[in-house]
């Protein structure tokens, strides 16, 4: 519009003799095109004229200055052809690395992707499986005590993709990986002889969870062991490892976690990768197990930031340990899927160093408050009560504590061949519920718990006794009222079937109230 303006009040482009760039025909044919100047004519600045023989540009507003006066109106341009410009050098390509799965970010080369991934860095599953299927090997259920017991020949070997052996904890103050020491840890330490399926190899150097996995691993190459580290009682050394007191980023204390993260690796001939259970590296307040609020509360403000700083970190030393012992190891977390913990999660820039990530898309709803509701929902139904409490719903209309929130939050920085859905087999449960439909929804009083309100009276009354099967205690030894079941329990309670365990429960309750007398 404003080059047509012009061109209607019988002037030519201003900038037609001034810009580098144009070609030396363009630039003649435009010189050639200022008219004669003329006493009559208005000239602004920028206009040109010609005037005996000579092409002149106007500095300003003029009429009937002749051109070539000195000091005047006119400035004298020069007929000169520019040279051809150079053209920019052209951005290369960047070659692709093979079998890299995409957004996968590292700054090392030649890091060995091959063999984990395809050529189309897609992960290469056992079992001819198309989605992982990855489960947890907890390392307190040995049977020990008559406690139940699960192990490593227990997992069923053609259904899974991925063992999480859990857990590892941080040391608070070496900062490096802590694993079980002395012949009854569960690590190393324990053996099953009256279980043969459980028998010791003795040609390794250690027994316990440990030996079995090594075992295991010969003979399903394809099924990869990965060592969780963390977890909600084993978090409290990641606080001080990467933050200091004031919230600082404890560099120090990263390289030696990570350092030791790789040497571990290095010594495991079973181990396949690292899983980070950090539980939970937030600036929300009290988010994480309030045992650990003493370390976390005063390193509030640097958590997340210096969570991405340990993720990179351990990223680039994988990587290298992987070129030189071409091996390549893998680096996954257990995230968060409340969004009452990602709202301080603040910036996820970490994600692209991981391999993938397993959304702990469980433990929605629970006995920390008097909301009831379910303890994995998959989508939001609109009627979430402690959403509507928190007035949440009054952006967008979005529930957020759900597993289609979560997804949605993590693909934002993960392709989604790159995010696991959690899935949990137990469920959670209260008692004296008020209002809701059939309870959902309802409420219960406030109570307190040592184990996950801090002693505060915030908690909802979580069910105890045959109702929370698994008898967890608190520091105190008594019940913790978090209602959690295996999900066969709910199922029985459901079709209303009276299972072999109930007298036994019936009879624990009662052993304990005579013991408390």
């Amino acid at each position: 519009m404003l080059a047509t303006a012009l061109a209607g009040r019988g002037r030519s482009s201003p900038t037609s003799l001034e810009t580098p760039s144009q070609s030396p025909v363009r630039l003649l044919a435009a010189a050639a095109g200022c008219p004669p100047w003329s006493a009559a004519t208005t000239y602004l600045a920028g206009d040109c004229a010609t005037y005996g023989g000579k092409t002149y540009k106007a500095k300003w507003w003029t009429l009937n200055n002749v051109p070539g006066e000195q000091w005047g109106p006119w400035e004298l341009r020069a007929m000169t052809v520019p040279e051809t410009p150079t053209p920019p050098t052209p951005t290369p390509t960047p070659t692709p690395v093979p079998c890299r799965p995409d957004g996968l970010q590292s700054s090392v080369t030649a890091v060995p992707y091959c063999g984990v991934y395809d050529q189309n860095g897609r992960e290469i599953l056992a079992n001819g499986l198309n989605r992982r299927i990855v489960g947890y090997v907890t390392s307190w259920h040995t049977g020990a005590g008559g406690t139940p017991s699960y192990l490593v020949n227990n997992i069923p070997r053609d259904k899974i993709t991925h063992v999480n052996y859990a857990f590892a904890a941080v040391d608070t103050t070496s900062a490096k990986l802590a694993l079980g020491t002395g012949p009854d840890n569960p690590d190393t330490g324990l053996t099953w002889p009256n279980n043969p399926a459980a028998a010791m190899d003795a040609s390794l150097p250690y027994k316990g969870h440990f030996n079995l996995l090594a075992q295991y691993k010969r003979k399903y190459p394809g099924v990869k062991i990965m060592l969780s580290v963390g977890g909600w009682a084993g978090s409290g050394g990641f606080y001080t490892a990467t933050t200091n007191g004031d919230g600082t980023l404890n560099s120090a204390g990263i390289d030696t976690l990570a350092d030791s993260m790789v040497a571990f690796l290095r010594q495991c001939t079973f181990c396949d990768g690292i899983d980070i259970d950090y539980e939970h590296p937030t600036t929300n307040n009290e988010a994480g197990n309030p045992l650990d609020f003493a370390l976390s509360k005063p390193r509030q403000a640097g958590l997340m930031r210096n969570y991405n700083v340990l993720l990179e970190r351990v990223r680039t030393k994988l990587d290298k340990a992987a070129v030189a012992d071409k091996k390549y190891y893998m680096l996954t977390i257990a995230g968060s899927a409340s969004a009452w913990i990602l709202r301080g999660a603040e910036n996820m820039s970490g994600l692209k160093y991981l391999d993938y990530a397993s959304l702990m898309s469980y433990d929605l709803h629970g006995g920390w408050n008097q909301y009831v509701g379910p303890n994995a929902p998959l989508f939001d139904d609109g009627n979430d009560a402690e959403l509507r409490a928190g007035n949440a719903y009054q952006f967008a209309n979005i529930g957020y504590l759900n597993a289609d929130w979560s997804y949605r939050y993590y693909h934002g920085a993960l392709q989604a061949g790159r995010i696991n859905i959690g899935v949990p087999y137990y469920t959670r449960s209260w008692k004296n519920v008020t209002g809701g439909t059939n309870g959902l929804w309802g409420t219960t009083a406030l109570v307190s718990s040592t184990v996950t309100c801090a002693g505060v009276k915030t908690c909802g009354e979580g069910a105890v006794g045959i109702d929370n099967v698994w008898h967890d205690l608190d520091s105190n030894g008594q019940p913790v009222p978090g209602g959690g079941n295996p999900l066969w329990h709910a199922l029985n309670l459901q079709n209303a079937i009276v299972p072999d365990y109930l007298d036994c429960a019936f009879a624990w309750s009662a052993s304990r109230r005579r013991s408390s007398m």
